[in-house]
C-alpha cells in the first residue's frame, strides 16, 4: 500500500530502490539478503556520540552538507542523546539506521513540540527514505509529537515513559512496520503493518493494530483493511470510520454505560466484532449506528445486555451469534436483507430475562433467526417483513416458557416460523397486515 522509494538518475529519471522486506532478495533458505546498504553510498556514517553531535551542529539555516546519512547503533546496546528537538533539512534525502540505533531526546519542555522532524519539499517526496530509527522521549510533561513530516518511513519506533497526551507519528506518509504502542498515530497516510495505542484522522491503513484502552482505537480514519482493534476497557474500537474491509474488533467491558466495537462507521465489508463481552450493568454493541454493511459478523458469548447490530442501516448478508442474558441480534435496524442470527439465551427469570432476534427493525427481506431462551421472540415489533423465517425454542424444564416467531409486527409477507418447546405459536400479540402466505410449520 505504501509508496515505494526511488533514487534520481543523472538524466532526471527515477529508479525504484527495494528497501522493504517483501521486495528484498532471499538466499536459498529464504532468509532476506539486505542489499540496501550496499546500494547506497552515504555522505556520512555516524558511529559515535561525538559524530552525532557534530552532525546536529552542522545543520544550519535549514540545510545540510549531507544528502544521505547512516546512523549505526551497535545492536541496540548504545544510544545517542539529543538535548532538545531535531529537524532534518529538506536536502537530507536518506536518513537510515543500521544495527538498531536509538536517539534519546531530553529537555523537551514546550507544549506541542515536534521532537524529530523532517522538512520536505514537494519535488523530492518520491526520493525521501527514513528507516530503522528508534527514538525515546524523556522529560516532557505536555503534549508532544514524535516523528513529524517524514515520507517513506519504515521500521521506526518511538517509546516514552511519560503519561500524557502524545502522538508517536504526526503528518507522516507512506509508513511501514512502524511502532508506537504507547502513543497515537495522528494525521498520517498510507500505513502498512503499523502498531499504535490509537489512530486518529489517518487514511489508507493496512494491517494496523490498535491497543487502546480508554479511547477509540481507530477514530475518523478512512480506507482501512485487515486492521485489528482490541481492548479490555475501551468504549469503542472503531469510531466514525469509512470504507473498512475485513477489520476486526474485540472488547471486554468492565464498566457501566454504553459501549460498542464499531460505532458510526460507513461502508463496511467482511468486518467482525468478535469475543466482545459485557460484565456490567450497561449495553454493549457489536455494530452501532453503522451504515452500508455487507458480510459483517458480530459474535459474543457468555455476556449480558448485548446487541449484535443496533440502529444500523442497509445491512446485507450479515450474521450474528450471541449467548447470554437479555441479548438481541438486530435492534432498531432498517433495510436488512439476507441476514441471519443465532441467539442462545441463558435466562432463568421469566420476568426479566429474554432474547430477541430482530427488535423494532424495518424493511427486511430474506432474513432468518434461531433463538433458544426462557422467553424469546424471533421478530419483535418489526415492520415490512418479507420472506423471513424464525425458529424460536423455549426451555422445557421451567414452569413457563414462551417462544414465538412474530410479535406485534406489521406488514408480514410470506414469512414462516418453525417453533418447538412448550409454545408453538407463529404469531403472538397484535400482528397486522399479515398475508395468507405467512404460516407456521
Amino acid at each position: 500500500m505504501a509508496y515505494k522509494p526511488f533514487k534520481k538518475n543523472s538524466d532526471g529519471s527515477l529508479t525504484e530502490i527495494p528497501i522493504f522486506a517483501d521486495m528484498a532478495s532471499k538466499d536459498a533458505k529464504g532468509n532476506i539478503i539486505d542489499e540496501t546498504y550496499a546500494k547506497v553510498e552515504y555522505d556520512l556514517v555516524i558511529t559515535t556520540q561525538a559524530e552525532f553531535d557534530s552532525f546536529c551542529t552542522s545543520i544550519k539555516g535549514g540545510t545540510s552538507q549531507y544528502e544521505s546519512v547512516l546512523l549505526v547503533g551497535n545492536g541496540g546496546s548504545f544510544a545517542y542523546t539529543r538535548s532538545g528537538a531535531l529537524t532534518l533539512p529538506s536536502n537530507i534525502i536518506r536518513f537510515e539506521g543500521k544495527d538498531k540505533p536509538k536517539i534519546i531526546f531530553t529537555n523537551i519542555a514546550t507544549y506541542r513540540t515536534s521532537v524529530f522532524n523532517h522538512d520536505v519539499t514537494e519535488d523530492n517526496k518520491p526520493l525521501y527514505v527514513t528507516r530503522g530509527i528508534d527514538i525515546e522521549v524523556q522529560g516532557i510533561t505536555d503534549l508532544f509529537y514524535g516523528f513529524r513530516g517524514f515520507y517513506q518511513i519504515s521500521d521506526c519506533s518511538i517509546t516514552t515513559t511519560i503519561s500524557t497526551v502524545k502522538y508517536g507519528f504526526y503528518e507522516c506518509y507512506n509508513m511501514k512496520n512502524c511502532n508506537c504502542e504507547g502513543l497515537g498515530i495522528y494525521y498520517c497516510y498510507y500505513l502498512d503493518n503499523c502498531k499504535a495505542y490509537n489512530f486518529q484522522y489517518c487514511n489508507y491503513i493496512n494491517q494496523a493494530k490498535s491497543c487502546a484502552t480508554t479511547t477509540a482505537g481507530f477514530y475518523n480514519c478512512n480506507y482501512l483493511s485487515y486492521c485489528e482493534g482490541a481492548s479490555d476497557t475501551t468504549f469503542l474500537s472503531y469510531s466514525n470510520c469509512k470504507y473498512l474491509y475485513c477489520c476486526n474488533g474485540t472488547m471486554i467491558r468492565d464498566s457501566a454505560g454504553q459501549s460498542y466495537v464499531f460505532g458510526a462507521c460507513y461502508y463496511l465489508h467482511g468486518c467482525k466484532a468478535e469475543n466482545y463481552t459485557n460484565a456490567q450493568n450497561g449495553w454493549i454493541h457489536g455494530f452501532y449506528n453503522c451504515s452500508y454493511l455487507n458480510f459483517c459478523t458480530a459474535n459474543s458469548t457468555t455476556t449480558y445486555k448485548t446487541l449484535g447490530f443496533h440502529e444500523c442501516q442497509y445491512v446485507s448478508n450479515c450474521s450474528t451469534t450471541l449467548k447470554g442474558k437479555n441479548v438481541t441480534a438486530y435492534d432498531r435496524c432498517t433495510n436488512l436483507s439476507d441476514c441471519i442470527g443465532v441467539v442462545t439465551g441463558t435466562g432463568t427469570d421469566y420476568a426479566y430475562d429474554y432474547s430477541n432476534g430482530y427488535e423494532y427493525c424495518e424493511k427486511m427481506t430474506n432474513c432468518e433467526i434461531t433463538i433458544t431462551d426462557i422467553r424469546s421472540y424471533g421478530y419483535y415489533y418489526c415492520t415490512q417483513v418479507s420472506n423471513c423465517r424464525a425458529s424460536t425454542i423455549g426451555f422445557a424444564d421451567v414452569e413457563r416458557t414462551d417462544g414465538y416467531g412474530f410479535n406485534g409486527c406489521k406488514y408480514l409477507s410470506n414469512c414462516k416460523s418453525g417453533t418447538d418447546g412448550n409454545q408453538t405459536s407463529l404469531l403472538y400479540g397484535t400482528n397486522t397486515h399479515v398475508d395468507s402466505e405467512t404460516v407456521g410449520d
